[in-house]
C-alpha cells in the first residue's frame, strides 16, 4: 500500500511510520517487522554475506578449522589472497587450493546472511517448516534441508558443553512419529491408536522413544535418545559419553533405577544418590531427607514436553536435531536471539561440507525397536520364501499348488525373483534356522479328545467346558494350537447343516388363488387398498401377506410396472435401430399422453400414467419420467396444451 504524506521531516517521521503500520493488515505488518528485525540484525552482526562474516568473526589464524574437500584429516596452509581480499588455502596432503567457505555448509548457496537469519530466528522462536517457507521466500523442502544444516551447526556448538558437579539425571518418554515413513516399503509394527483411547499394546513403553536428560549446578543440560523402551545400562553409558567432565567431586543424583549404576562407575563419579519417590497417603511425595531432589529435571521434562508439543506432527525420525535445539535455547537463556544468530552461522561457515543425504542418516531414528527387514525380503514375502524352499526340496509341484493354493507359473515368477536378487543362499540357510527350533511339544490325551469333539464333531464349546471343567477361553486356545499343527492334517472341520426353507403345495395354489382374485377385483376398478382388504377377509391373512404373494406372482409372469420391457427387441435389434424404436415409442407415449390431457382437462395426471403405461408395457413412474424428460426435450409445457384445448373449443364453435 502506497503512503502519501503531504510534509516529511525528522520531527513527523515516527508518526508517518506508525499512520503506515496501521494501514497494514497483519501479515504485511508481520513481513515488514520481520524485514526490519533481519536488517538491524546484519548491521549488528556486521555481514552481508557468508565471507564478510568469515572475516570478521574469525581470526587469522583460525585456518586450522577449515578443511580439506577431499579428506577432513589432510593438513592444511596458507596459500595467499584472491583479488577481493579473500584467504586461500592449499592442501599439503594432495596439494589442492580451495576458499575456507568453499567447503562448508553454507557453500553453494545463493541466498544473503540476511535470509539465513530470518530463517535461524525463526527456528529459534519455533516456527513451522510452512511458516520459514514464506518468511524467507524459499520452498518447503529447501526448509527442510535448510533446517539439516541448523542441526548440524548446533551439533558442533554443544560439542563444548560439559557438566560438572552435582549433575541430576533422569529419562522421559515421547510417544513416536510416524509422519513421514509411509512409504512402499514401510512396514506398520503396531496398531493405530485412536483419539481418546490408550495405547494399542499390552507394554506401551516399548513404542515410545527413551530421551535421557541430564543437568548440573550450573545451568548446562544436555538430552540424547536412547533407544525405545526402558534403556539398558550400555545405552545410558553410551547417552553420557563426551558431556561428563571427568572430576573428583561430580554427584550423580538420579531415581531409583538400576542401569545408572554402571554410569556411576563408568565416569568415576565421587558418590551415587538414588532419590525415590515416597507415598504418603494416596499422593507421591518426593524425598527431600537431605538437599538432592530430582525436582529439577523434571521440570527439565516438563519444558522439553512442551516445547515438543508445538512441533505436533513433526515426524520423530528427526528428534535428535530437535533435541540439539532445544539443548542450546536452555543453556544460552540469558543470550539474545542476534547473538544466537552469529553463533549459529559461524559454526555453519566452521562445519565440513556434507550433503543431504549424509545430513539426514545423521539426524534419523530407526522406525521401531524391532531390526528393519532387508530389501529383498520386502520384495519376496515369507509365504513366497517357503514356495521357494519346498521347490528346491524337490517336493512336487502338484502338491506345492494344492498347499499354498497358487498357480505353477507363480512359482517360476518367484525363482526368477530369487534369481534376480541373488539371495538363494539366504533363503536356504533358514531351512537349517528352522530345523535347529526346539521341537513341539506333544499333545496330551484330553486336549486331543477336545479338539476332535469341538473341531470335527461339532460339539458346543460351551458344553465340553462344563464336563471337563475348563474355561471356554482355554478351549478355543486348545482348537487354535492344535489345528495348524502337522497331526492336524486331513482333519475337516463340521459343517452344520443348512435349514432348507420348503415351500408347501398349499401355499403355492392359495397364492395363485389370491393372484386371480387379485385381478379380477382391479376390473371392478377398485383401488389397491381395497382390494387388499377384501383378499384379507378372505382367506384370513393379513394386507401385507397377501400384497408379498401377489408381488411374487407377478414378478414370475412379468407383470410388475417397473420391469424390464422390450427384451426381445433389445435382443433381435442392432444398437442403433434399438434407439430409434426406443425413440418411436417415447414420441407415441407422449402424443397419447396429450391427446388424454386435451380431451379430458379434468383428468389427473396419475390417472392418465396409469391408463398408458400397460400400452407401453412400462411402469406409471417410467411413463412419467418419459413425459417430462420429453417435455425438456420438445419445449412442450402446461401453455402449450391449454392453448391447443382452446382452438378445439373454436373449431367446435
Amino acid at each position: 500500500m502506497k503512503y502519501q504524506p503531504n510534509e516529511i521531516n525528522s520531527s513527523n517521521l515516527a508518526d508517518v511510520v506508525t499512520d503506515i503500520f496501521k494501514q497494514l493488515n497483519y501479515e504485511d505488518a508481520k513481513k515488514c517487522k520481520e524485514n526490519i528485525v533481519s536488517y538491524f540484525d546484519c548491521l549488528e552482526i556486521g555481514a552481508q554475506s557468508f565471507d564478510d562474516l568469515y572475516n570478521n568473526t574469525l581470526s587469522n589464524e583460525s585456518f586450522q578449522e577449515v578443511y580439506c574437500p577431499n579428506d577432513d584429516e589432510h593438513l592444511i596452509q596458507k596459500n595467499g589472497k584472491s583479488t577481493d581480499g579473500k584467504q586461500r588455502y592449499r592442501c599439503k596432503t594432495c596439494g589442492k587450493t580451495f576458499f575456507a567457505i568453499q567447503n562448508s555448509l553454507v557453500s553453494n548457496v545463493n541466498q544473503d546472511v540476511s535470509v539465513w537469519i530470518k530463517f535461524i530466528r525463526g527456528m529459534i522462536t519455533q516456527n513451522t517448516m510452512e511458516e520459514l517457507s514464506d518468511i524467507c521466500g524459499i520452498s518447503k523442502s529447501t526448509a527442510c534441508n535448510w533446517r539439516l544444516r541448523v542441526f548440524q551447526a548446533l551439533e558442533l556448538l554443544s560439542n563444548d558443553v560439559k557438566l560438572s558437579g552435582t549433575i541430576v539425571a533422569d529419562d522421559t518418554r515421547l510417544n513416536y512419529n510416524f509422519n513421514g515413513n509411509h512409504g512402499d516399503s514401510f512396514i506398520y509394527q503396531r496398531n493405530p491408536k485412536k483419539r481418546g483411547n490408550s495405547n494399542t499394546i499390552h507394554n506401551f513403553q516399548k513404542n515410545q522413544i527413551c530421551v535421557m536428560c541430564a543437568i548440573d549446578e550450573y545451568g548446562n543440560s544436555f538430552s540424547r535418545t536412547a533407544g525405545f523402551g526402558t534403556p539398558t545400562s550400555a545405552r545410558v553409558v553410551n547417552a553420557f559419553k563426551d558431556k561428563i567432565e571427568i572430576n573428583d567431586n561430580n554427584i550423580l543424583v538420579t531415581d531409583g533405577a538400576n542401569y545408572y549404576k554402571k554410569t556411576y562407575e563408568t565416569y568415576n563419579f565421587a558418590e551415587l544418590k538414588l532419590k525415590k519417590t515416597l507415598i504418603k497417603g494416596n499422593k507421591r511425595v518426593p524425598d527431600t531427607s537431605d538437599k538432592y531432589h530430582i525436582q529439577r529435571i523434571n521440570a527439565y521434562h516438563s519444558k522439553l514436553k512442551r516445547f515438543m508439543r508445538k512441533y505436533n506432527g513433526v515426524s520423530s525420525r528427526y528428534l535428535p536435531g530437535y533435541l540439539l535445539l532445544f539443548d542450546y535455547l536452555q543453556n544460552t537463556a540469558n543470550m539474545d536471539n542476534t547473538r544466537r544468530c552469529q553463533n549459529i552461522l559461524s559454526a555453519m561457515i566452521i562445519a565440513p561440507k556434507k550433503t543431504n543425504k549424509e545430513l539426514e542418516n545423521l539426524y534419523v531414528l530407526p522406525v521401531s525397536n524391532i531390526p528393519e527387514l532387508e530389501p529383498w525380503e520386502i520384495k519376496i514375502s515369507m509365504e513366497e520364501q517357503k514356495i521357494y524352499r519346498d521347490w528346491q526340496n524337490h517336493i512336487p509341484i502338484k502338491e506345492i499348488t494344492r498347499k499354498y493354493k497358487i498357480n505353477r507359473r507363480k512359482i517360476y515368477s518367484i525363482a526368477e525373483k530369487v534369481k534376480k536378487y541373488n539371495v538363494h543362499n539366504k533363503i536356504i540357510s533358514k531351512t537349517s534356522e528352522e530345523l535347529n527350533k526346539k521341537p513341539l511339544k506333544p499333545i496330551s490325551e484330553r486336549d486331543w479328545d477336545v479338539f476332535l469333539r469341538c473341531y470335527r464333531d461339532g460339539y458346543k464349546q460351551a458344553d465340553v467346558a462344563k464336563e471337563l471343567n475348563l474355561s471356554p477361553a482355554r478351549i478355543a486356545v486348545i482348537i487354535k494350537e492344535i489345528k495348524n499343527r502337522p497331526e492336524a492334517i486331513g482333519i475337516e472341520k463340521y459343517k452344520r447343516p443348512q435349514k432348507l426353507r420348503i415351500e408347501r403345495t398349499d401355499t403355492k395354489e392359495r397364492n395363485e388363488k389370491i393372484y386371480k382374485d387379485y385381478l379380477f377385483l382391479k376390473t371392478a376398478y377398485k383401488t389397491d387398498k381395497e382390494v387388499y382388504i377384501l383378499l384379507s377377509q378372505k382367506y384370513n391373512l393379513s394386507i401385507s401377506r397377501c400384497n408379498k404373494a401377489i408381488f411374487k406372482l407377478r414378478k414370475e409372469n412379468n407383470k410388475l410396472f417397473n420391469a424390464r420391457c422390450w427384451k426381445f427387441e433389445k435382443l433381435t435389434l442392432s444398437e442403433y435401430e434399438y434407439y430409434e424404436f426406443l425413440q418411436s415409442r417415447n414420441i407415441a407415449l407422449v402424443d397419447e399422453i396429450i391427446f388424454y390431457r386435451t380431451t379430458y382437462p379434468k383428468m389427473r395426471k396419475q390417472d392418465i400414467y396409469k391408463i398408458v403405461a400397460p400400452k407401453y408395457n412400462v411402469s406409471v413412474d417410467h411413463a412419467a419420467k418419459i413425459f417430462t424428460h420429453q417435455k425438456k426435450y420438445l419445449n412442450i409445457h402446461d401453455d402449450f396444451v391449454k392453448k391447443k384445448l382452446r382452438l378445439q373449443e373454436r373449431v367446435l364453435v
